[in-house]
């Protein structure tokens, strides 16, 4: 809940009615906006209603205090944390690719084993 992602303005995409879109205005820079409403994830999972599927209302977002910085500041905080990310999630992809080596490698190595018993 509250959690935000980032469309590419020449995308196409279709919403719910549990998903709202916000769309920055020229003080905001949507990469920082971004980075720090998913940081404030406490406040909006804080909002919630429902039982099985947590809602938050139009006005909680609305009524969301933030302390954002002058739009130079924000395109050089978004832009950090997008490196950021795309970092970890190359360093994610070389784990995987590693670990899936280190299977592939116990398997051969299983299969080559010869056991003899003693008894």
């Amino acid at each position: 809940m509250g959690r935000v992602a980032l469309i590419p303005e020449d995308d196409r995409f279709v919403l719910n009615q549990r998903v709202a879109l916000l769309r920055p205005n020229a003080t905001a820079d949507p990469q920082f906006l971004f980075s720090y409403i998913n940081a404030h994830q406490y406040y909006f999972k804080a909002q919630g209603a429902g039982m099985s599927q947590l809602n938050i209302s139009k006005g909680s977002v609305e009524n969301f205090i933030s302390f954002v910085p002058i739009i130079e500041e924000q395109k050089k905080i978004g832009t950090f944390f997008k490196q950021l990310d795309n970092t970890i999630t190359l360093h994610q992809r070389k784990l995987e690719k590693l670990y899936m080596a280190v299977v592939k490698c116990r398997k051969m190595a299983i299969r080559n084993c010869r056991f003899s018993y003693i008894f």
